[in-house]
């Protein structure tokens, strides 16, 4: 998922550049309506902030409003280019991901500690990674 720029593009160099894999991130209400998407949870899922993160157009980039708004798309994969760092980040909507094979789900906040178990339905042989690496202890180690 994406909240932090410098936080994903830091995903980016270790899965991306370091390890050679790929990082795809949400792209599309899709994700908030299917009640994977949490980011804007925290301000009454205002609609604005959900806009800012998961709205597909062509306005133009805007931090604080758009982040999706400078991209492409080649076979229904979103590259969003992300001007602070200067590269394409991938986006998928939930259906593309629902019809891809990942290996790894990552969830960085909390919240998407909680909603994204719900993702293994469709990715059965891929490995949650939480925030809280708490949430990977037997229980009676808590």
């Amino acid at each position: 998922d994406l909240h932090h720029a410098d936080l994903y593009y830091s995903l980016h160099l270790l899965f991306v550049k370091r390890l050679g894999g790929e990082l795809y991130r949400p792209i599309g209400h899709d994700w908030f309506t299917g009640g994977f998407w949490k980011i804007a949870e925290p301000y009454g899922n205002a609609p604005d902030t959900i806009g800012q993160y998961l709205d597909i157009n062509h306005d133009g980039f805007d931090m604080y409003k758009n982040l999706n708004g400078n991209h492409y798309v080649e076979d229904d994969i979103y590259h969003v280019f992300d001007h602070g760092h200067d590269y394409y980040q991938k986006a998928i909507t939930l259906e593309k991901f629902k019809n891809m094979e990942f290996d790894i789900i990552l969830s960085t906040i909390p919240a998407h500690d909680r909603s994204f178990p719900g993702l293994l339905q469709y990715q059965p042989h891929a490995v949650l990674i939480p925030t809280l690496p708490y949430l990977l202890l037997p229980k009676h180690r808590l």
